[in-house]
């Protein structure tokens, strides 16, 4: 009978242990982009979790989890499983974590993950690769680098996400070139250019490239479209090296430029402005034309913002440097020649191009006016000399009298007229006013007035008054004002 107890007791205990366990999960290396992505699992009845909040000096990021109850001979337990993420840039141990569960101590083991270098993905089904257009360089001088992605047709790829690099030392641009796509044989490709400016003189690299692919999980026995898994995986492209050499001293342009200057007039008068226009025109780069400025004494000089613009053609980078000025001269000056250095690779020399000069004529109006003022003085002292001089003939005294006879009759005649329009003026109106003192109804007044109507707003408005009376209404104050208006108006 106690022998059986024993048993019963130790196969008690037997059952509480063996369904407790604690688990880490951990890959044996990272890349430092992607992180470390590592999980904890427990099972039993018990679990009290351990907080995890930084590793080395490295914060824990906690990703997700999950949590099932099972049931094995009326015996239950719970498993929890709880994912982590660290970013690192280097090796990182995980330590040992503790668990208790039902009442008992466990520990999970501990791991070195090692940082491994980016290296590129060697696959049958992917390829990512750079490559670049001159890997001998200068400072500033621009480079063309194509990334190439294949892959092949039948991967059940459901997405492709390209992580933007970060040219480090290179200044970059995408060109305008849209990403091509093309088939060859069982592959598809795909292709993205780039434009990069090195920065700085040395042996500059470019880090391999990734490209994130999510595809199908074939490894998933799953009959149904609907819940098939899928899985992530990076594809990394291989590492570029530049040489890059220094221009020559106090030069920072290659390429092939020209320059250009204009004005809108050379001759001023004093105080107006000059409109003056610069025009840099090539291949190169145009970002580090530095700002351009005029210095001419005698003048105010106001200036705009240049305005650049570069597009990428024919495998160049070509662009446009346009900036204008405004110049308001005291005095007649030179606007002096603009120069531009530049190295030309082809040639290995350094070439300086320039804009021509303009001379600007600016009139003093005080001076013009003065010499203006002393010509027609001149001017009159010869027409008196002249006068004093010649002597009419008799047919000029002769014609003059007539000119003169014919307008002092004409004259005369204007005089009459007029007088005799006003007369007939005052005449009219005085008989209106009359005939309106002498009328006593409003019909009368109306007869009196109709010829009369549209002539004036004020003698509309009474007549309208004088319509709409009553018959037994009293016509005296409309008829005076009708008396006075007649007499203002003059009709």
């Amino acid at each position: 009978m106690i022998r059986l107890l024993m048993l019963l007791i130790i196969s008690f205990c037997f059952n509480l242990n063996i369904f407790a366990s604690v688990k880490l999960s951990a890959p044996n290396s990272f890349t430092s982009d992607e992180g470390i992505i590592f999980s904890l699992s427990a099972s039993g009845k018990d679990i009290q979790f351990p907080d995890i909040i930084q590793i080395q000096d490295y914060l824990v990021q906690s990703i997700g989890g999950t949590q099932d109850t099972n049931i094995i001979n009326g015996n239950y337990t719970s498993s929890i499983k709880s994912t982590f993420k660290i970013i690192a840039n280097s090796d990182v141990i995980i330590p040992k974590f503790k668990f208790i569960i039902d009442g008992k101590t466990f520990y999970t083991k501990e791991k070195l993950i090692k940082l491994k270098k980016q290296s590129k993905t060697i696959s049958k089904d992917f390829a990512l690769s750079l490559v670049a257009r001159d890997k001998n360089i200068y400072v500033g001088e621009g480079t063309n680098i194509k990334l190439i992605f294949k892959y092949r047709k039948n991967l059940q790829i459901t997405d492709l996400s390209f992580i933007r690099p970060d040219f480090t030392d290179f200044w970059n641009r995408k060109t305008n070139k849209k990403s091509t796509r093309f088939e060859e044989e069982e592959y598809i490709i795909q292709e993205l250019e780039f434009l990069l400016f090195p920065q700085k003189v040395g042996t500059l690299s470019i880090n391999p490239l990734k490209i994130a692919v999510q595809m199908i999980d074939r490894s998933t026995n799953t009959y149904s479209s609907l819940f098939q898994s899928t899985k992530n995986k990076y594809i990394y492209s291989n590492k570029l090296k530049f040489n890059v050499k220094k221009l020559p001293k106090n030069i920072n342009l290659i390429g092939k430029f020209s320059i250009s200057a204009s004005i809108d007039k050379s001759k001023i008068n004093q105080g107006e402005a000059i409109s003056y226009k610069l025009l840099i025109k090539g291949q190169g780069n145009f970002e580090d034309i530095k700002d351009i400025k005029l210095d001419i004494k005698n003048a105010n000089i106001y200036d705009n913002k240049a305005k650049i613009t570069t597009s990428y053609k024919n495998g160049l980078h070509q662009g446009e440097y346009v900036k204008n000025f405004s110049i308001v001269p005291s005095s007649s000056l030179i606007i002096p020649k603009i120069t531009l250095k530049y190295f030309d690779k082809k040639t290995k020399k350094v070439i300086s191009i320039s804009t021509k000069e303009f001379k600007i004529n600016v009139i003093n109006k005080k001076i013009q006016k003065v010499k203006l003022e002393k010509k027609k003085e001149k001017n009159i002292v010869k027409i008196k000399e002249i006068i004093q001089i010649q002597e009419a003939s008799l047919m000029d005294k002769f014609l003059y009298f007539i000119c003169g006879t014919i307008f002092s009759l004409i004259m005369t005649v204007l005089y009459f007229y007029v007088k005799h329009i006003q007369k007939t003026k005052k005449q009219e109106t005085l008989t209106l006013v009359i005939l309106l003192k002498k009328s006593k109804s409003k019909n009368e007044l109306i007869q009196i007035l109709l010829p009369y109507i549209k002539k004036d707003a004020r003698l509309d408005n009474l007549i309208f008054k004088l319509e709409v009376l009553k018959i037994n209404e009293d016509i005296k104050i409309i008829k005076k004002e009708l008396i006075n208006l007649a007499k203002e108006l003059e009709f």
